[in-house]
């Protein structure tokens, strides 16, 4: 019997735009996540902690999603900034580009026609994703830097907008530096099954 996390799940956007994440292992990877640009990302988590980690996108909100996201970024760039400092180029190229591939996938999920202020958030997300991918060609942890602080500002407005969407009794989501306030509405994403 197939388990839900054993089959590959498709992230649709509003706006039509669809993602596929196969967890299962491959021959050449231990998963491989797909793309509808035609690019394939690696990567190669095998341990069970981060296996249940990549199982429970599948069961989180929309907002919860966004935010992972967020963090994972975050996560990239510090390590990218890290690896730049000890010239680990491979490490450092490999962090930029996951970072790049979420930024471009958030952009991609933007309904512009849903929300005001969509189009600006893209121009920001563009802006963010040109700044990575200077930083990547020229290993320039200031770059890294300034993108940072620019994705951690719209991830904390996210994690906002997903705190003034809980339940009662719902846990907030933490941002980077561990606080949340405020209220901000952004894009939606929906997750089906394949």
């Amino acid at each position: 019997m197939q388990s839900d996390l054993d089959s590959p799940a498709v992230m649709v956007a509003p706006s039509g735009h669809r993602r596929t994440i196969d967890p299962r292992p491959s021959e050449s990877s231990i998963g491989a996540e797909t793309t509808n640009h035609g690019r394939s990302v690696m990567y190669t988590s095998s341990s069970p902690r981060d296996r249940f980690m990549d199982g429970g996108l599948d069961t989180a909100s929309a907002p919860k999603v966004i935010v992972l996201c967020f963090d994972r970024i975050d996560r990239d760039l510090v390590g990218a900034v890290d690896a730049i400092a000890s010239r680990d180029i491979e490490r450092a190229n490999e962090l930029l580009s996951h970072a790049q591939d979420i930024v471009l996938e958030l952009r991609c999920m933007l309904d512009l026609e849903a929300w005001e202020h969509a189009g600006q958030l893209s121009s920001l997300y563009r802006f963010a994703g040109d700044l990575l991918m200077t930083a990547n060609i020229k290993k320039n942890a200031a770059d890294v830097s300034a993108a940072r602080g620019l994705l951690a500002e719209i991830g904390d407005g996210f994690r906002q907008a997903a705190a003034s969407l809980l339940q009662p009794g719902d846990a907030p989501p933490a941002s980077v530096d561990g606080q949340t306030s405020g209220t901000v509405s952004g894009p939606r994403l929906v997750s089906v099954r394949a």
